[in-house]
């Protein structure tokens, strides 16, 4: 992730990197919802637009919560 975001901040100054520990999905915005139940644990995403800015998941592990089929 550093390297991507290093790799962003040469044409995109205003690139930020956020590390955060665990956060519930209801507290996300609705696309970046989609991608977190598309991954599985350890997985990245592609990245992905949307109305605030362009977006890289890494989801490192899950907490809680039911398996299940994400809606689309």
């Amino acid at each position: 992730m550093q390297e991507a975001y290093e790799a962003a901040r040469k044409t995109l100054p205003a690139a930020q990197l956020v590390d955060s520990d665990f956060v519930t999905i209801e507290d996300l915005l609705p696309e970046v919802q989609r991608e977190v139940r598309r991954l599985r644990s350890g997985e990245t995403s592609p990245p992905f637009f949307t109305e605030s800015g362009v977006y890289i998941i890494r989801v490192v592990a899950r907490r809680g919560g039911r398996p299940g089929i994400s809606p689309r």
